[in-house]
């Protein structure tokens, strides 16, 4: 039999009371936990929890008899913890004064490895030792030359938080087969990383305190009045140790700080602005200068030390109680680390533990340890709860997923350290199909996994190709994909999360996962996100243009506090786009963006439990009826309200803002190949109001020949009237997607009778009539002799001589222009027209360059004319799109005038070529030319659509709107 194997029968567990020697309560519950671990779990890791001073190094030491190990190798986080653990093996000092073991138990053989191990030789050597100990750097060297990874059965790992760390983990996972304990008083990282193992045993830290391993602890804030912070709590730190001294209580001071330069600035300040008896210790002090620093200390030599990140995990010395933080600690696990240093109770004439620092707004597991009034009895003990509960919950979610991978295709990855990106797109779903298949071309599938608990789906794929720029498959690209799907049932809301963002695969994963009928979530539900963030700050926020004669212009604001720059005026054009702000809701610090695609994003990652929580608090919100109030500037930006039906007629109709901003292609296609390429811009949208209601809007797409009829209704989106000939699809950033589903991603802006516009069902009212008010003295009145003011244009020269040979519109228009002497003059009038007229004129510092559009009269005589100056207005204004650049003007130029030298009244190509490259500023006018319009017949309607109009041209940068009319 093995020592302690034969020694197993002599473990007694007698229960420490107030004159008995014996096991804690932390201790008996801790041991009895292992042996009930392994009794169910032998292959996985036992994690045992237990604050620091709980008596933890005697239940390492007890767990080898226990489980009646053979062999046991003990992984220490320091040198002056290896030679602790040795001695405690070697001597059973605490376990016999417990009366765990009798005072004649022969003790175990143990080695303490204090050089790197250098050969095979070196490690059979071990085999004489029962116990071996070392810290990770001197094992971990030897682990490429292991003879045999069956040389201990049992692995204890003190201080198992840096287990995640490769010279921890790389010496675990060298025994497979071993049994496995990892003990530590903080089960967390500030990494996040995972601390692998089955949690077997955690004593709270308020169940320490109970039981008296721990006393009271008490923050001494450090006020300065202008004084050297240093200073400040060096006077401060005398006063208290001379106060405790006078009062009986043996306490000694530890000087905290992050620096050897600090720590030696500190030193010289303790010397000669106080009186106390200070050593100083780093990392660069020998381990016998150490060990006779902390023998003066236990002796009263010295009143205390002054330490660099020295004396943490393992020390044992119950007298300090006194903490001058100089350089506080930032992360939780480093703090309670700390002060498990200073809370202990196991000595004689102490009292509380005192922590002295200068009060700031560091933040400790989301709570300011350092503020002034902070009562760290209280705070420390729910803190650590809180963290751990958290830390149990998560591994507990994770262990609800089946994994329905095949053994093939899986690669090893612990499902604890995914950590996505919070960002989601969201439908509304009758329910969710858990066992939906994601089928990607080309990408294979190697973790896929359902947890019904937490009503989620995860897929994870992996893509190999080789890059563009080699033949060969000697190199080879690796690529990852993730993907979440999670359906929150109390709000039938179905969230997405993918790694491929494009809009057809976000419809691709809905058809998978979705039962039952889906929609998207409206941006009006969206914007309910931001329900109950107080203290807002926004960063980026997008404005979308609704007049309905504008283009479909875009406005982005960002920087920090974006919002301020947003006017009251701006509510008369634009309506909440997009948004990504910061605030705090529930005391805790939060970001959260959304766009109109029903998309919501956090500038944060998380782990797969706590992004469900995340989806989950979006759903609440996005459900609720209350109204969002921000409290800023952003309220004055409408936001529309979904609809199932229009309420009024529809005018107009224009494309998408994205359309504009991303100007994508038009395929046709004849058996898979593309016969034909447009720009889905240069087609005209026309409705035919007259077999259109108020529940289906019928239009038509038109270019070149091309008549495309579809529909939209507010259940189907949009749909073909009849089925084209031909297969017509969209590229967009680089992705090939049908022309129907390009339109129900980026649906058109449709206007209505009174100006208000409807846009993926939703319904913006229309700016008020106050808003806008045209100066009709600014209408240039124009003699339209001899013309017919109701023919805008002949399509043949005998419907001039049908008509008494009146001229249309455009004649007595081209004369006038072909008068004015222009450098160039061109005639485009036709589907996908820039405008009816383009002129421009060589001046000395630019190119003035003047849009006409041209609009007939409803009547023989001026007038009212309504739908006429909607109409010409929203010509001017959606030909922008061609002028936000020289290269885009000169590009669609050049493509309506290539073959059609027709088109040039005055000058031609290459004057045209010339005036483009002469380096000249291009400055663009927009005119609309309406015989309808004049000073004498203005309403407030005619007014308004003026206005309006002129209000978009100015606001994109443009001289004021120019008006001919009678």
């Amino acid at each position: 039999m093995t020592y302690f194997s034969s020694n197993y029968p002599r473990i007694n567990y007698p229960i420490s009371e107030a004159n008995s020697p014996g096991l804690r309560n932390a201790q008996i519950g801790a041991i009895h936990a292992i042996g009930a671990h392994f009794a169910l779990h032998e292959e996985d890791p036992a994690l045992v929890i237990m604050p620091t001073g709980s008596g933890k190094t005697a239940v390492l030491n007890l767990s080898a008899y226990l489980l009646r190990a053979k062999r046991v190798l003990v992984i220490s986080s320091s040198v002056m913890v290896r030679g602790q653990i040795k001695n405690e093996f070697s001597t059973l000092k605490t376990l016999k004064e417990s009366k765990v073991f009798h005072t004649d138990l022969d003790t175990p053989r143990v080695k303490e490895i204090k050089s790197p191990i250098k050969s095979a030789e070196e490690w059979a050597t071990f085999a004489d030792f029962e116990v071996v100990v070392g810290i990770p750097n001197s094992i971990n060297e030897g682990i490429a030359v292991l003879p045999d990874s069956e040389l201990f059965d049992l692995v204890l790992v003190d201080e198992a938080h840096h287990v995640p760390a490769f010279t921890w983990s790389n010496i675990v996972r060298a025994f497979p087969r071993a049994k496995k304990i990892f003990f530590t008083a903080t089960p967390f990282r500030r990494d996040k990383k995972e601390i692998e193992g089955r949690m077997a045993f955690n004593y709270p830290l308020a169940k320490a305190y109970e039981d008296k391993i721990f006393g009271e602890i008490g923050y001494y804030p450090v006020i300065t009045d202008g004084q050297n912070p240093d200073l400040a709590i060096a006077k401060a730190t005398e006063k208290v140790f001379n106060e405790d001294t006078a009062v009986g209580l043996r306490h000694y001071i530890m000087v905290r700080t992050e620096t050897k330069e600090h720590a030696q600035v500190l030193s010289e300040l303790y010397e000669s602005q106080t009186t106390l008896r200070l050593q100083k210790i780093d990392s660069t002090k020998t381990y016998t200068f150490i060990n006779k620093t902390i023998a003066k200390l236990r002796g009263g030599e010295l009143d205390g030390i002054i330490c660099v990140d020295m004396l943490g995990e393992g020390f044992d010395f119950p007298n300090l109680k006194i903490a001058a933080i100089h350089s506080p600690k930032k992360s939780l696990a480093n703090t309670l680390q700390f002060i498990g240093r200073f809370a202990r109770t196991n000595a004689e004439n102490i009292g509380e533990a005192k922590f002295l620092a200068v009060p700031n707004d560091i933040e400790i597991g989301k709570r300011k340890l350092y503020a002034e009034g902070a009562v760290w009895n209280d705070i420390i003990k729910n803190l650590s709860q809180e963290v751990m509960d958290a830390e149990d919950e998560v591994k507990q979610a994770i262990d609800s997923f089946h994994y329905e991978t095949t053994q093939a295709n899986a690669e090893e990855i612990s499902f604890y350290n995914l950590n996505p990106y919070c960002h989601v797109k969201i439908y509304k779903a009758e329910g969710i199909d858990l066992n939906g298949e994601l089928m990607l071309s080309g990408q294979q599938t190697i973790h896929h996994a359902i947890s019904t608990e937490l009503n989620t789906v995860i897929f994870i794929t992996k893509e190999t190709e080789k890059p563009k720029w080699i033949l060969s498959d000697e190199l080879l690209n690796v690529k990852h994909y993730f993907f979440l799907v999670y359906y929150d049932e109390p709000t039938k809301l179905l969230f997405l999360h993918s790694s491929i963002k494009t809009p057809q695969f976000y419809d691709n994963m809905v058809e998978v996962f979705a039962v039952g009928d889906y929609t998207r979530v409206s941006k009006y539900q969206i914007n309910k996100v931001l329900l109950d963030i107080v203290n807002p700050e926004f960063f980026n926020i997008g404005m979308l243009n609704r007049s309905a004669h504008s283009g479909e212009s875009y406005r982005i604001t960002a920087g920090p506090n974006a919002e301020t720059t947003i006017k009251k005026s701006h509510s008369k054009n634009y309506a909440n786009g997009h948004v990504f702000m910061k605030g705090n809701t529930a005391g805790n610090k939060m970001t959260v963006g959304y766009s109109s695609a029903s998309k919501v994003w956090s500038n944060a990652y998380e782990k797969i439990p706590n992004y469900v929580k995340w989806c989950q608090v979006l759903a609440a919100k996005i459900v609720s009826t209350r109204e969002v109030k921000t409290n800023t500037a952003f309220d004055d930006l409408p936001i529309g309200k979904v609809v199932d039906s229009f309420p009024l007629p529809a005018h107009g109709a224009t494309w998408n803002n994205t359309t504009f901003s991303e100007p994508p292609l038009l395929y046709k296609l004849e058996d898979d190949e593309i016969v034909e390429t447009y720009q889905l811009l240069d087609f005209d949208i026309e409705l035919d109001k007259a077999n259109s209601t108020l529940n289906i809007l019928l239009f038509e797409l038109i270019f070149q020949g091309i008549q495309l009829k579809l529909s939209y209704d507010f259940d189907n989106y949009f749909l073909y009237v009849e089925e084209p000939d031909f297969e017509f699809i969209v590229e967009e950033a680089g992705h090939q997607i049908p022309l129907l589903d390009y339109l129900d991603e980026c649906p058109l802006q449709i206007y209505l009778d009174d100006f208000a516009t409807i846009g993926n069902h939703e319904y913006y009212a229309p700016p008020s009539d106050a808003n806008f008010h045209f100066d009709n003295s600014k209408i240039q009145a124009f003699s339209w002799a001899n013309t017919d003011v109701k023919r805008e244009f002949y399509s043949t020269t005998a419907q001039k001589a049908g008509n008494g040979n009146l001229n249309s519109i455009h004649e007595t228009l081209q004369a006038k222009l072909m008068a004015d002497n222009y450098t160039l003059l061109i005639y485009d009038h036709g589907q996908g027209e820039v405008a009816d007229f383009v002129s421009f004129m060589d001046l000395p510092d630019r190119v003035e360059i003047n849009l006409y559009h041209i609009k007939g009269s409803g009547g023989n005589a001026a007038g009212d004319r309504v739908n006429d100056v909607y109409e010409v207005c929203m010509q001017a204004v959606k030909s922008q799109v061609w002028t936000v650049n020289r290269q885009s003007f000169n590009h669609k130029i050049l493509q309506r005038t290539n073959g059609n030298l027709h088109k040039f009244l005055a000058g031609n190509h290459a004057i045209f070529q010339a005036l483009m490259s002469n380096g000249k500023r291009l400055q663009f006018l927009f005119t609309i030319v309406q015989p309808g319009i004049s000073q004498a017949t203005f309403s407030p309607k005619l007014s308004y659509i003026l206005a309006a109009a002129d209000d978009s041209i100015t606001n994109s940068g443009y001289l004021p709107m120019l008006v001919i009319g009678s």
